[in-house]
């Protein structure tokens, strides 16, 4: 299988691709963003953060591909998404929660934040890309309205196993001699 990306573009949210293949018709294009699935199509918006976000995509004949399953590819996602319900038992007086994140043993610092209302029992955020082969622990903090702290609720340490970032470099044209040279940062 041959997977060609072409007409590259900015639009709102990023950069649209355009995906053909070498395979007959009808084929299912499905992509995955910095190790975790994206979704399906033959083209698509792939948003652009700051730093690199590697991307992969694959086509298919099968219209009940599992994008989960064992052809899959490798993902190894640079960013950690946080989970947690609400407790039934929870103190009306919280006003929003507070993510915070520990990077191999350092400080604490603040990642998101997410308000409490009334109706809403599940909360998520997902955070920025974090670096590769790094322990991170997380915690979720309750706030009330007057700005106090309750008990965290503290997520396991994880260690972060993602695609390393490429390499920085430089490019600098030299007209008198008609030479390009690129030197690692």
């Amino acid at each position: 299988m041959t997977v060609t990306l072409s007409n590259p573009a900015f639009v709102p949210g990023g950069l649209r691709f355009t995906a053909s293949s070498d395979l007959g018709p009808p084929v299912w294009f499905h992509w995955w963003v910095d190790g975790e699935y994206f979704g399906q199509g033959p083209t698509v918006v792939l948003p652009v953060w700051e730093g690199q976000c590697p991307f992969d995509v694959a086509d298919t004949t099968d219209a009940d591909f599992d994008p989960y399953g064992d052809d899959a590819p490798d993902c190894y996602p640079g960013r950690r998404t946080i989970d947690w319900i609400r407790s039934i038992d929870a103190d009306p007086a919280v006003a929003y929660y507070r993510v915070d994140q520990r990077a191999a043993g350092g400080d604490w610092e603040e990642v998101g934040t997410i308000d409490d209302p009334a109706d809403v029992w599940e909360f998520r955020l997902q955070t920025t890309r974090l670096d590769d082969l790094t322990s991170y622990d997380f915690r979720v903090v309750p706030v009330s309205a007057a700005g106090n702290d309750g008990d965290p609720v503290a997520i396991a340490s994880e260690t972060i196993v993602r695609t390393p970032d490429a390499p920085g470099y430089s490019i600098e044209y030299d007209a008198d001699t008609d030479a390009v040279t690129i030197t690692e940062e």
